[in-house]
């Protein structure tokens, strides 16, 4: 798989690794999926922040060009396995939603929105097609915030 520069285009449609961990979700299971992510995050749009208000006040919404700079894929990936050893949710617009560890994602291109939240919803990412990328989640955003010292340089105008 050939990897590309741009950071929202490295993590938005993803592809997996052949593992045993991964579970493809139904149609019903991704829409009640889908449904409790909105209902824990203040969600009531079509798109999430920064595209649409929420209610919710813990969330961060970067511009994918320049979060990409200070927040490269490798480090990206090792931030978001020590935050989530165990097994993620993943809501897509396009394609298969399924149940997987993170550390099974296998970074590609796309185009459509994502959605990743850990099994108590307490935290979430999500890509968007205009190229912001919002985590949302007070520990998440903390541990985010100590990785990434210039982080507010990435902020999305969005938002």
């Amino acid at each position: 798989m050939v990897m590309v520069k741009h950071f929202v285009c490295w993590i938005v449609c993803t592809r997996y690794k052949a593992n045993m961990d991964r579970k493809s979700l139904s149609t019903e299971q991704a829409n009640s999926l889908l449904a409790k992510i909105k209902s824990v995050w203040g969600w009531s749009g079509y798109y999430f922040y920064p595209l649409h208000p929420i209610s919710r006040k813990d969330v961060l919404a970067f511009d994918g060009s320049l979060l990409e700079p200070i927040l490269p894929e490798g480090c990206f990936q090792k931030f978001m396995e020590a935050q989530c050893p165990l097994n993620i949710r993943c809501w897509r617009e396009v394609g298969e939603s399924e149940e997987l560890q993170f550390s099974s994602f296998e970074f590609g291109y796309g185009y459509s929105e994502l959605v990743v939240v850990n099994g108590e919803f307490d935290w979430l990412i999500y890509w968007s097609h205009e190229n912001t990328i919002t985590f949302g989640g007070e520990g998440l955003i903390a541990q985010l915030k100590i990785l990434l010292p210039n982080w507010s340089l990435a902020l999305s105008k969005l938002s």
